[in-house]
């Protein structure tokens, strides 16, 4: 017994980040089939799609990953350590439905939520523990809960030897726990707070009603073994915020301690590509709300779709910048030196396990989002795979390059549209919109081919600087800009922009041209002339 504890609490033995995830998802996959008999679904199907594959699992890979914060930042010990005692302490999750099932206590189903008046919040998070009946906590969660947050409390004083940082532990898991279980109670806070009358389960219900998810979701069908429209609406909720702390735990468990990786996630953070598709997924947007309802942003349920998309654009571009970083070694040992693979910074295994992760995380995101968002998004980060990657590498010649990257940005600014649309039909995006988007990024495009030349150049890519020569193309760049930024207000037909514009013609063509070329002003100058241009149209 003695060897069985030692090795419990003391286990060192490596866990990759990918079994740690399969093993949690196969233990939320045998607790809900346990609950197939101790908490059935009231329409008799088998739970739907986003209760089981969504839900579920980012719940507890969110309370998983909020148990190892706890435990690094009070025991100190490795992340192997943590992960040999937490992994098997959450078998234990397998518990409730089969006490449940004994106790006869299946009234409500295991995972519950509570919706109650911000009044009762004190009185309800002492309840917890007293094993009292209360929606949305049965007793099987009780026993659980009560056995977790103790084996936690015991590995926090058996490596520390100090009972108070022991119970400080279990106080934030418990923590935890009641904030998970009174999200509703939160979401129904503003509502609340007007003066409301009803109750806070009818104002939660009106909330996810009228947020984004239920708009974007009504010309669409629901999930075939959905039976209620609300637990949809619901449960595609909870799992976005459920993602969004997940991706937030990722980064403070493994970039923010790591001096290593926080320099070099921080130094080769893409803040302008970001900046860039972010800005021509809020064209999408902009396009949408100047003909459909305007967005109730007093909504925390549709503030949280909103950080879950941009997150999810986020990770998107991370991860083709991983897939482009992996294609362009040789490319950047001579233009772009300080990128991980080319100074050695990371092993090429350790970059390739970082975008599997990424990946794991932009997949359950975008499960998250309607169809229509998914086809897009899953469409634009196929066409940059085709642009960096061999065999196709489309990127090799600017002419295919710049196509690819215009049809790439339709693309997003059509994920941008439909992500507010009311209107899911396809035909409903302008298509005026999409030959001016194709026409303006196609040009821009080529910017981006001048800092890496003398790379692109010992690779024989045919991009501009290296066919038409550095200068040259500098100019040639420089006059395309200036297309640009003239015929958008003459096609808009905004006649007050057009004088502004061939000011901003003339100063982007000598940023372009003068001696010390710089990258992030000619950003600068795009993203003002963007405001103006927005202002420009109410």
């Amino acid at each position: 017994m003695s060897n069985f504890i030692k090795n419990f609490f003391e286990n060192d033995k490596p866990l990759s980040i990918q079994k740690v995830a399969a093993s949690l998802f196969a233990l939320v996959l045998m607790r809900t089939f346990l609950e197939f008999f101790s908490n059935p679904d009231p329409s008799g199907f088998i739970f739907g799609w986003e209760t089981i594959y969504l839900h579920f699992p980012l719940f507890y890979f969110s309370l998983f990953l909020f148990f190892t914060l706890i435990l690094l930042l009070l025991t100190r010990k490795t992340i192997d350590h943590i992960w040999n005692f937490l992994l098997p302490s959450f078998i234990l999750i397998l518990l409730p439905p089969v006490i449940d099932l004994f106790s006869k206590d299946n009234q409500v189903t295991a995972i519950s939520y509570i919706a109650t008046e911000p009044q009762n919040f004190i009185s309800l998070f002492f309840k917890f523990p007293q094993f009292s009946t209360q929606p949305g906590i049965t007793m099987g969660i009780q026993v659980t809960a009560f056995l977790i947050l103790s084996l936690l409390g015991l590995f926090i004083l058996k490596n520390t030897k100090n009972i108070f940082k022991s119970a400080i532990g279990v106080l934030w898991g418990y923590l935890f726990l009641f904030f998970c279980a009174i999200i509703p109670s939160i979401v129904a806070l503003p509502y609340i707070w007007q003066n409301q009358i009803d109750s806070a389960e009818k104002l939660y219900n009106a909330a996810l009603n009228s947020g984004l998810i239920q708009v974007t979701r009504q010309a669409l069908p629901l999930s075939l073994t959905t039976a209620n429209q609300q637990a949809f609406f619901h449960a595609i909720f909870m799992a976005q915020a459920f993602w969004l702390l997940v991706v937030i735990q990722l980064f403070f468990i493994f970039i923010l301690p790591n001096l290593k990786y926080r320099k070099m996630f921080l130094e080769n953070f893409p803040y302008t590509r970001i900046i860039y598709w972010t800005f021509i997924a809020l064209i999408g947007i902009y396009l949408n709300q100047k003909t459909f309802v305007t967005i109730e942003l007093i909504n925390i349920t549709t503030l949280i779709s909103f950080a879950t998309i941009f997150l999810l654009g986020v990770l998107n571009t991370l991860f083709a910048v991983c897939i482009n970083d992996i294609e362009d070694i040789k490319i950047d040992i001579i233009s772009n030196s300080k990128r991980p693979l080319a100074n050695n910074d990371v092993s090429l295994l350790q970059w390739k396990n970082f975008s599997y992760v990424l990946l794991i995380l932009i997949v359950l995101g975008l499960a998250t989002m309607n169809t229509t968002v998914i086809f897009f998004f899953i469409l634009t980060q196929m066409a940059y795979y085709i642009y960096s990657a061999r065999p196709l590498r489309i990127k090799r010649h600017f002419v295919s390059s710049s196509i690819i990257i215009g049809l790439a940005s339709v693309t997003v600014a059509m994920a941008g549209f439909f992500f507010v649309s009311a209107d899911q039909h396809i035909t409903s995006f302008p298509l005026k919109a999409i030959a001016i988007i194709v026409f303006v990024f196609s040009f821009f495009s080529n910017m981006k081919d001048i800092k890496d030349y003398a790379g692109d150049k010992n690779e024989k890519m045919q991009t501009m600087p290296v066919v038409f020569g550095l200068e040259n193309s500098k100019r040639i760049i420089a006059f395309l800009y200036s297309v640009v930024f003239i015929f958008i207000p003459i096609l808009l037909n905004i006649k007050s922009m057009l004088l502004f514009s061939i000011i901003y013609s003339i100063f982007t063509f000598y940023l372009f041209t003068k001696k010390q070329y710089q990258e992030k002003y000619i950003f600068l100058v795009l993203f003002f002339y963007a405001i103006i241009l927005f202002l420009s149209t109410f």
